[in-house]
């Protein structure tokens, strides 16, 4: 007997009673299902952030394989560890070649990474894409227990540019250029999230961009989408500040700050001139940022 002098109804009944009445039922699960949406949460949130403040999203990268691209970084690593440097730069790298490592440099940078201890070399390709004549890559530099992430520019069979182990030193002024009205143009459609406007107007039909994980390329189609994305995960407020440039005729290489409400990281950005200066080649994370 209850204190109202009625007798107790099973806790079963109850429920039935509630279902019958229209009223919810007991939560006896609640805690069970908060803390199993607490674990999600917090594991999408680690897949997402990671090591990199900013987040990637595979479903918008592509990535392939290239026995092309894997016979010529076999080629090269041969000539490398037998110290062939002047064929490297007859039979290997274009007439242009570029390297953004802890400076701008050009043909003497093998030599140089050579003689600085780095050998001998294997060269492990994790990802290409090949748009035309261009064949994009990342990968990794491997010697004496020792990794260098690295990005090659491939023009038929011939190495073009070279991005690897950044480390420059940042200058205290930005620098002044023909490229700053683009950046305040690029960071104004950000903010007013012009995401499609961003994509036609600053990044030439086959354009890359490489996501902070370094896994996989963006085609052209799907940056305006990314950008988004980074939007709607909370990158505001973001600025692309040069502290070196690369000018040639036609190319102007760029390694800058890139920072935003979720950090700040280097990035390497390409730009040619084609009826006016647009993106050919974009990565989000480059190097250790100090």
């Amino acid at each position: 007997q209850s204190t109202w002098g009625h007798s107790r109804m099973p806790r079963q009944s109850q429920d039935q009673e509630a279902l019958l009445n229209n009223r919810p039922l007991r939560c006896y699960w609640f805690p069970l299902y908060v803390a199993t949406f607490l674990g999600v949460l917090l594991v999408l949130v680690v897949l997402l952030f990671g090591l990199d403040k900013l987040p990637h999203h595979p479903r918008y990268a592509s990535c392939e394989s290239s026995n092309a691209v894997a016979e010529l970084d076999r080629q090269l690593t041969d000539l490398y560890n037998h110290q062939q440097f002047a064929v490297i730069n007859s039979n290997i790298l274009s007439t242009d070649f570029l390297v953004a490592s802890q400076d701008w440099v050009v043909s003497s940078f093998f030599e140089q990474l050579s003689n600085s201890g780095f050998t001998p070399l294997q060269i492990a390709s994790h990802c290409t894409k090949k748009i035309e004549s261009v064949t994009h890559e990342i990968g990794q530099l491997e010697a004496n227990n020792s990794t260098q992430t690295f990005y090659s520019r491939w023009v038929e069979s011939e190495l073009d540019v070279l991005i690897t182990n950044v480390d420059f030193t940042e200058t205290e002024d930005s620098i002044t250029d023909a490229l700053a009205p683009h950046r305040a143009s690029f960071v104004d459609y950000f903010a007013s999230q012009q995401f499609e406007v961003i994509q036609t107007n600053f990044y030439h039909p086959h354009a890359v961009l490489v996501p902070p994980s370094n896994d996989g390329f963006i085609p052209h189609s799907n940056i305006g989408e990314y950008y988004h994305s980074l939007y709607d995960l909370g990158a505001h407020n973001i600025t692309f500040t040069p502290f070196s440039v690369f000018t040639t005729e036609s190319v102007i290489h760029e390694i800058g700050n890139f920072s935003n409400s979720l950090g700040n990281s280097y990035y390497y950005r390409r730009w040619e001139n084609d009826e006016g200066w647009k993106l050919a080649t974009e990565l989000l994370s480059i190097g250790d940022h100090h």
